[in-house]
């Protein structure tokens, strides 16, 4: 994202307006990066969100919630000690410089006013929010301390002198514009490289944007530079984010030409929603990847349990063997005597009988011996039954799994993943966690779409909704789909008394394709059917069912067209 030192210089703006003679009230902790302040006015209290992350860095008010770690870090601690109570007077910034100087009157440990300043540098990996002694300019703590061997320039330690980081030579873009601008000498060169070296501060997306219109044109660039900074320094912003959905893209201060974008009135809003919604998806993918995991665990320990019972069943092609042998023991008993270990008898049982060296146990008797092979055989066959019966289980399981895998690998929001977890507790693949009972998770929903020709197609996300979409809320008459002995979701195209035509029919088993494991995969094959000639087995998984009277269509599966179809929902 561009939080270049333009849209500083507008954060701070509505900062210094809003937040200037406000109290702190709280201060936490949310993350390794990050320092929430409370801060309370005369009506209302707001948060200050500092980011010293190296991707994300910056500060904005917010109203989003934060969870503060128990217990607070030494340098949450620290802040409290130094800055609550105390009064923040000033909120500064150098021209388009990526520091922010939050300083504050507060309090000492006898009751002396004493001045603490917080500084915010937004430097990439380099970020960093300090804490000074206003009166001396001395480092009090810093989320990130090092020494000269980090870096030459400076020290950021308890007790040193405070150092500013070494300035970018250019052009302070909040002074007057010169008169003539330097162009790249290259015409191919990026207009928004070059700038960004010419004014140190300004991103180089941000130029990129603003410069767009311009082309290579040096009156239209100056006239561009010129609103832009006009409008930066009378805090004349239209702030404007962009959108990968469902995640936001980047964020700048005036109109951008994208097909996804939101307006707001407030830069710090924009910013902080830029941050919940960054927050959000952060959280969504590491539940993602949590759930994940312990789905690949669960299929792994059941494939080796499989593989196990797969040696026992080829253990019990050999019974006939054993079997044999204690046979021909036994009808040789007159020829074994005690303490031998081997003997060679006739094979009888094949033509022409052959010889076979038997080994024996010498401290067995020759009919014990002959026991002990009729007893291997009845070992044998009973593991192999068992392991028959396991190895249905197992193929069930595995089966079942595979299609909330891929539900997981499809999933949207946080919602969808509690969904899949609290189906997995359900059926006992997962154990509830302990102490409060866990509140009833809210359904989602099917996916809603309109094929081209106006119908409707629903389609599930997870087990438990294709199971409720199906038997539930499908009519007899609606038509179901689903990629033919391959997991995936449920697709129940909506009819008028069983007809449709063949448009909706390839939509249909197309998104079907999509929503399944062979998404990346060419002419997948989908079978479909009326709703009632579908029926669910009693003790089944959820999403399991049967069906009869079903036909097939290969299609290929084509992202665009579920894009497509369902913005026309």
């Amino acid at each position: 994202m561009p939080m270049d030192g333009a849209m500083l210089v507008a954060l701070t703006g509505e900062i210094r307006e809003t937040l200037t003679g406000a109290r702190v009230d709280k201060i936490y902790q949310p993350g390794d990066h990050d320092l929430l302040i409370r801060l309370r006015t005369r009506t209302e209290n707001t948060n200050l969100y500092l980011s010293a992350h190296p991707v994300r860095g910056g500060i904005c008010m917010t109203r989003n919630a934060f969870t503060a770690p128990q217990p607070p870090p030494l340098l949450t601690m620290v802040m409290r000690k130094h800055l609550s109570g105390g009064r923040l007077v000033a909120v500064r910034q150098d021209g388009l410089d990526r520091t922010i100087f939050l300083d504050f009157l507060a309090t000492s440990e006898i009751g002396d006013p004493v001045r603490r300043t917080l500084i915010l540098e937004v430097m990439g990996r380099h970020s960093n929010i300090i804490l000074l002694d206003g009166d001396k300019s001395t480092v009090i703590d810093a989320l990130v301390r090092f020494n000269h061997l980090v870096s030459r320039h400076r020290e950021i330690l308890p007790g040193r002198m405070y150092t500013s980081p070494p300035p970018r030579q250019g052009l302070r873009f909040l002074d007057p514009i010169p008169e003539v601008l330097p162009l790249p000498e290259n015409e191919a060169g990026s207009l928004a490289e070059h700038f960004s070296r010419i004014f140190p501060g300004l991103g180089s997306k941000t130029l990129q944007e603003l410069l767009k219109p311009a082309g290579q044109d040096p009156d239209r660039v100056k006239i561009l530079l010129e609103d832009f900074r006009s409008r930066l320094l009378n805090s004349r912003h239209q702030p404007c984010m962009t959108l990968n959905p469902p995640v936001p893209a980047d964020i700048f201060l005036f109109p951008v030409d994208s097909p996804h974008t939101r307006q707001f009135t407030s830069v710090n809003d924009m910013v902080s929603t830029y941050y919940q919604m960054l927050g959000e998806s952060d959280r969504f993918h590491s539940e993602q990847r949590k759930l994940q995991r312990s789905l690949r665990q669960m299929i792994a320990r059941r494939e080796k349990k499989m593989e196990i019972h797969e040696e026992n069943l080829q253990e019990a092609e050999k019974a006939d063997v054993w079997r044999i042998r204690g046979e021909l023991l036994t009808a040789n008993l007159h020829r074994i005597r005690p303490g031998m270990d081997s003997i060679i008898l006739d094979n009888y049982y094949l033509d022409p009988p052959e010889p076979l060296t038997l080994e024996l146990d010498p401290a067995l008797s020759p009919s014990a011996n002959a026991n002990r092979c009729f007893r291997r055989v009845s070992k044998v066959r009973e593991a192999a039954k068992v392991s028959r019966q396991i190895l249905e289980q197992l193929r069930e399981d595995l089966a079942y799994l595979e299609t909330v895998e891929v539900s997981l690998k499809q999933a949207e929001t946080t919602g969808d993943l509690m969904e899949i977890l609290e189906e997995l507790t359900r059926c006992g693949f997962l154990g509830r966690p302990p102490g409060k009972q866990q509140k009833p998770v809210t359904p989602n929903g099917p996916m809603r779409f309109i094929s081209t020709t106006g119908m409707e197609i629903l389609v599930g996300r997870n087990n438990r909704q294709n199971d409720w979409l199906t038997m539930k809320q499908a009519a007899d008459t609606d038509l179901w789909l689903h990629t033919k002995e391959i997991p995936g979701s449920h697709v129940i195209l909506k009819t008028q008394d069983g007809t449709y035509d063949e448009t909706s029919l390839l939509e249909a088993a197309t998104l079907a394709a999509w929503f399944s494991r062979a998404r990346d995969s060419v002419k997948v094959p989908v079978d479909y059917t009326p709703r009632k000639h579908l029926r669910k087995p009693g003790g089944s998984r959820p999403g399991m069912v049967v069906y009869d009277r079903n036909r097939t269509i290969l299609v290929d599966p084509d992202p665009a067209l579920a894009e497509n179809l369902r913005n026309h929902s």
